[in-house]
């Protein structure tokens, strides 16, 4: 009788062992998991943090395009000459020149008002300016359509300049300073209709600004 006692007593114990190891080990592999859950979770979050810019491919361009849209405004999205210019004068055919020579070059004017003669030559007008008869001013209007900015350069070829750069650029006005034997040159739209060309102003020196 005491044997078989002894004998349950035993199992019992080993019983109970068994299943505090088994416990045991499932507790310790549950929280294995939940650790690596929880590490994969933070890598994740650092490798692709919400709102940063720099994990978006465009994010880094968003500024660039904005400046480049800005610009484009103003020169145009099609910078090519819309029409062909051809050569009518130079710079050198009006600057220290009087009427007798500017005529050689135009013709006769058609009209004239105060101190400016307008003549026509090709498919431009020509308001020369004179001070004590030396030309000091010239405005180049053309009479084909021409657009703004796409022509701007375009136009210059008219006296034979092959523009590139302007010094200032805005919607009202590119400008050379002190470039091509002139004080200025300006470039100007259609007082109506801002995106076709306007006209040309040749200031020849600084005492006819």
């Amino acid at each position: 009788m005491n044997k078989k006692i002894l004998s349950l007593i035993l199992v019992a114990m080993v019983s109970s062992t068994a299943l505090i190891s088994c416990g045991t080990k499932a507790n310790k592999d549950t929280s294995s998991t939940e650790s690596t859950a929880s590490t994969e979770s933070t890598e994740s979050n650092q490798q692709t943090p919400s709102g940063d810019p720099a994990a978006s491919p465009t994010g880094g361009n968003s500024a660039s395009s904005e400046n480049k849209s800005n610009n484009s405004s103003v020169l145009g999205e099609n910078s090519a000459p819309t029409v062909e210019v051809t050569q009518v004068a130079t710079v050198a055919d009006f600057k220290d020149k009087d009427a007798t020579a500017i005529q050689a070059v135009l013709g006769d004017p058609i009209s004239q008002n105060g101190n400016t003669s307008t003549y026509e030559k090709d498919n431009y007008t020509f308001d020369v300016t004179y001070y004590d008869s030396i030309c000091g001013q010239v405005k180049i209007t053309p009479k084909t359509e021409m657009k703004y900015s796409a022509d701007v350069n375009n136009i210059l070829k008219v006296l034979g300049i092959n523009a590139v750069d302007s010094d200032s650029v805005s919607p009202s006005e590119f400008s050379w300073n002190n470039k091509f034997d002139t004080y200025k040159i300006s470039v100007f739209p259609n007082a109506s209709a801002g995106d076709k060309l306007g006209y040309v102003q040749v200031i020849l020196a600084e005492q006819y600004k």
